[in-house]
């Protein structure tokens, strides 16, 4: 299970939010002349889309680079004919690197589609939890803190 509110994700999707920011974006977000990538905190529904799918894009290259696909990890596993446990740790390890890829490509794909929804005005804005009722609950910390925030800060297409 991912924790959106756990450090290391944090500095990910800070960094990506930094790396996709116009640079009076960057400034303004600051309030010294340090402005430090790991901290950069929500700044519009557009740059958190495209932060998303930066980090929905280097889960897919990373998959690509694996010589066989998870449900290949899992058959090996339920067949469990290995010759030692090493190697039976290796693909268990091997396994859960990409569970991980796959739920990154999952929760960008998940949270891209409500983020642009937000944008077009198409949902009420009453909190992330009505909007999300068939949220997973590993993306509940993201939808309370980033969701809500840009809720409350971005305007609609339909209302502009």
């Amino acid at each position: 299970l991912i924790c959106t509110d756990c450090t290391g994700f944090q500095r990910l999707i800070s960094f990506c939010r930094f790396i996709n920011a116009p640079y009076d974006m960057i400034a303004k977000s600051s309030s010294s002349k340090n402005i430090k990538a790991e901290d950069m905190p929500p700044q519009t529904v557009q740059n958190e889309v495209k932060a998303l799918q930066r980090i929905k894009a280097a889960a897919i290259a990373s998959l690509k680079r694996f010589p066989t696909s998870l449900q290949h990890d899992h058959r090996l596993l339920k067949r469990n004919r290995f010759s030692d446990a090493n190697i039976r740790n290796c693909v268990m390890m091997r396994c859960s690197e990409k569970e991980t890829l796959h739920w990154y490509i999952g929760f960008s794909d998940y949270m891209c589609a409500v983020l642009t929804k937000i944008q077009r005005g198409g949902t009420k804005r009453k909190g992330s939890n009505s909007l999300l009722p068939d949220m997973k609950e590993s993306y509940r910390d993201y939808a309370t803190h980033v969701v809500e925030e840009l809720l409350e800060t971005t305007p609609t297409d339909a209302a502009s």
